[in-house]
């Protein structure tokens, strides 16, 4: 009888969870479910975090010391509508790829939690979004960002 090494169980396991869907997007807001995308300017002093949530969502920026916070409400069919266009993005399959490091860069995440499942897509110090996803992975952001911008006029 021939042994299975350990390591061909464990990429086995990693295969399987990308391959089946483990964490594949919910087809509608669960209670509970949150999408957070933050910044972090590298050597500048800025940042920002949109945080949205069915039970209240917030924008906090940081620039130079001077921080702003404002809480924003989103309804029900905004934040089903927002899951729908992740998921026609194919959000939950974006990837990113090790690069060489960049100094002082800033970086991003759009961070999604619902019950224990997680998904976490950016890019930072030595990371970016693979070129093939690069616009999807723009196009979620950039939905985000006027989602805010629009509870903002």
């Amino acid at each position: 009888m021939k042994k299975i090494p350990v390591f061909a169980l464990l990429l086995f396991s990693c295969l399987s969870c990308s391959l089946f869907g483990q964490n594949s997007l919910p087809d509608r807001w669960e209670p509970g479910m949150t999408i957070q995308l933050t910044y972090g300017g590298g050597m500048r002093y800025y940042s920002y975090e949109l945080f949205v949530s069915d039970t209240g969502s917030y924008y906090m920026e940081n620039n130079e010391g001077r921080i702003i916070k404002s809480k924003i409400n989103f309804y029900k069919d905004q934040l089903d509508n927002l899951l729908a266009f992740l998921k026609e993005q194919q959000f939950d399959q974006i990837q990113s790829e090790l690069t060489a490091p960049m100094h002082d860069k800033g970086s991003e995440l759009i961070t999604i939690q619902w019950g224990q499942k997680k998904i976490a897509i950016g890019t930072g110090h030595a990371k970016e979004i693979i070129d093939a996803h690069k616009s999807r992975y723009l196009k979620v952001r950039n939905y985000l960002q006027q989602m805010r911008s629009s509870k903002n006029n």
